[in-house]
């Protein structure tokens, strides 16, 4: 609906600016008219542009009023404060001196030279020409607002400083006019001819695009990224109501503040497991013959599933054999101490070809999560360098069949391959035997939602992002839509029968994705997905259970991420932006922190597409969806997803210091901006991003 009723908005705001344009031209026709029927022509044609251009500033305002209506204040404030002016002024002006005195000019019969001298001296008249060409340049900064404006409200000075400078280009349209009604109405006026007319024309079409290349030139070089900057912003920081005890605003460790690389754990224990993952170039050959450079962990695609029992020690060592580009490894959705966390730039260097990074963590939660490269990773995980990570309990393991399907869209340099657990397109076979208990780990590694159908049983989402439902209830034709980075442990009972479970998602070239068929005997009949399938509502599924805070708690932080999208320039190129509070990286607010503080977090969806929003380093959890409580199971995630229209309210306890991501996981938004930081208060890094640095996390 939202993308409905924003769609329309849009489409009447572009008939506005032609609308009303054709109001000053058919204007203009009537004060040069010297002919009966030119006169004639051009009056019909004003009466008809001004009729429909206010017809057209009621829908725009009716469309407003709905969206506010069904979405709510935060989908309009920016509109409210700053679109409605442009378009309710005018018209009233429009409607209090264009039109009586229109009335005036319907009176008038077509004629001789009297006649038109009367036309020219009424029609130029700023009183009627003035507002129509204010309700044009309101109608012009409206688009220009819709397609370039950041979508959010902006503070009392730039709002202030805006209505100023509208205001003095109000006054220099008024003086303007006046000074063509005195032209105009003198006795020996006389029409330019058509040679001036149109060098003042072609002039004004220069100052255009000298202007809009400016504009451009200004635009991209703003946009230029700095050689060596830190990721977190300590110049716009976010205090959310709480206080500030101190915060060093060099990037550089010193003083009194704990670097993140000292955030580890301490314990010096032997560990319990330890795995070796070396990344490397490999080409890969799917199904149909087409082959992919991969980058890939240990030779193999995806990388190897790390398994590991709760409560154990981890060391992970990692080996750069051949990506030139440099990797680490971040562990999606794990609450790792600060300095593992394997983002470049912010918690260690990028590992760089024949170097090694070794890291250490207690396997705390169990669960299902997933580890990729978070060193270019909108390029490096659709190149294949990204695996499952399983941490069981401590009597899990051999009890239930497990399959873990992890789905990747790899589009890249022109090709697109979709690959499930290795597998790319077709049906993978596989056998199961009636009465065993199935558990399908669903990881979603792709930048697109995926929606996972399962035909054939009855099923129960027993977790979400590693997080268990409180007494899941089974479901039978429903639909698993699982955003980008998210997880869902399904579980089942195979029955005497085949059960196919198949994916679609998100694909440029036509492809589908493979599909797994489970039966006793690994052959059988494909059983048809229902035509009825209904979307699985995780807000109202499992039984509510007493959760640590909730709507009523006292929050000592409180926040509010806005995610749009505007046309714009990024690192010196032209790019369609998206936004978080109307900034891109690294002009995104730093959300700041103190250990201990309980923090409420509000998502609002503004733009046109999905946002699967990661917070490392700790799971929040869901409070209400859309304004509605949440009424089911305690809802725990570390990737929202936050759909077109859509606000939620979420909240953490912080109790993991450090530095620490808080982006969009389609990797492709975060690329060119979508991302900002959350951070402790005292903690500081000593690494750095940008070209002249080894980092580049995005």
């Amino acid at each position: 609906m939202f993308e409905f009723i924003y769609s329309v908005g849009q489409f009447i705001s572009i008939l506005l600016v032609v609308i009303w344009g054709l109001a000053i031209y058919s204007t203009n026709g009537l004060i040069y008219a010297s002919t009966k029927k030119g006169q004639r022509i051009w009056k019909g044609v004003i009466l008809f542009s001004i009729r429909s251009g206010l017809v057209l500033n009621f829908a725009w305002i009716s469309s407003i009023i709905t969206m506010g209506v069904m979405l709510g204040w935060l989908f309009i404030e920016d509109k409210v404060f700053v679109f409605l002016p442009l378009i309710l002024f005018p018209s009233i002006m429009v409607m209090v001196w264009t039109m009586p005195i229109f009335s005036q000019i319907k009176a008038i019969k077509e004629g001789d030279k009297e006649v038109v001298s009367l036309f020219r001296k009424i029609a130029a008249s700023p009183r009627f020409s003035f507002p129509i060409k204010t309700m044009q340049l309101g109608a012009v900064l409206i688009l220009g607002l819709s397609i370039f404006g950041s979508g959010v409200l902006p503070e009392g000075i730039d709002l202030f400083l805006f209505f100023v400078v509208f205001g003095l280009l109000v006054c220099f349209l008024f003086f303007l006019q006046k000074r063509i009604h005195e032209k105009v109405t003198k006795e020996d006026f006389q029409k330019p001819k058509w040679m001036i007319r149109l060098i003042k024309r072609l002039a004004i079409i220069a100052v255009f695009i000298i202007g809009g290349i400016s504009w451009i030139t200004m635009g991209m070089e703003r946009s230029t990224l700095p050689a060596e900057i830190s990721m977190v912003n300590h110049d716009n920081v976010e205090l959310g109501g709480g206080s500030m005890i101190h915060h060093n605003h060099s990037h550089h460790s010193g003083g009194h503040d704990v670097s993140v690389t000292e955030l580890v754990d301490s314990s010096s224990a032997k560990p319990d497991r330890t795995y070796t993952l070396v990344a490397q170039k490999k080409t890969i050959q799917l199904s149909d013959g087409e082959t992919f450079d991969a980058w890939i962990f240990n030779g193999q695609y995806p990388g190897p599933q790390l398994r590991i029992q709760k409560g154990e020690l981890v060391e992970v060592t990692l080996i750069n054999k051949d990506i030139e580009a440099g990797v680490t490894i971040h562990w999606h959705g794990y609450n790792v101490p600060n300095a593992m966390d394997g983002v470049a730039g912010m918690t260690q260097d990028a590992v760089q070809v024949g170097e090694q990074f070794t890291y250490r963590f207690k396997a705390n939660d169990e669960g299902t999560y997933w580890y990729h490269s978070h060193q270019q990773s909108s390029e490096q995980v659709k190149r294949g360098l990204f695996g499952s990570f399983v941490v069981l309990s401590g009597d899990e393991e051999g009890k239930t069949n497990e399959i873990t399907s992890i789905g990747d869209n790899w589009l890249f340099d022109g090709k697109e391959a979709i690959v499930s657990d290795g597998h790319d397109q077709g049906i993978v076979k596989k056998r199961m035997s009636t009465g065993s208990d199935v558990r399908l780990r669903l990881i979603n590694t792709t930048n697109h939602t995926k929606t996972y159908f399962i035909e054939g049983s009855e099923f129960k989402v027993a977790a979400i992002d590693g997080q268990s439902i409180h007494k899941p209830q089974d479901l039978k034709n429903t639909k698993l839509e699982l955003g980008a980075g998210g997880r869902y442990d399904v579980i089942f009972t195979m029955p005497d029968k085949p059960v196919l479970i198949k994916t679609s998602g998100y694909s440029q070239q036509g492809k589908t994705d493979a599909q797994l068929l489970l039966s006793q005997d690994g052959q059988g009949s494909v059983p048809l997905i229902s035509a009825e399938m209904q979307s699985f509502k995780l807000e109202e599924y499992g039984e509510s259970l007493q959760t640590p805070f909730d709507l009523s708690s006292d929050y000592d932080r409180e926040f509010t991420m806005v995610l749009g999208q505007r046309f714009g320039f990024y690192d010196g190129k032209p790019n369609y932006l998206w936004t978080i509070n109307g900034e891109v990286f690294p002009n995104t607010p730093t959300m700041m922190v103190k250990e201990g503080d309980l923090v409420k977090t509000t998502f609002v969806n503004k733009s046109f597409m999905d946002h699967p929003m990661h917070l490392h380093g700790h799971h929040m959890l869901v409070l209400s969806k859309n304004g509605k409580p949440v009424t089911g199971s305690p809802w725990w995630t570390d990737t929202l997803n936050v759909v077109p229209g859509e606000t939620y309210e979420v909240a953490f306890l912080a109790n993991n210091p450090g530095m620490w991501m808080d982006h969009c996981h389609n990797l492709d938004h975060a690329a060119v901006g979508m991302t900002m930081h959350l951070s402790y208060e005292g903690v500081s890094s000593p690494f750095s991003i940008g070209r002249d640095t080894l980092n580049q996390p995005e």
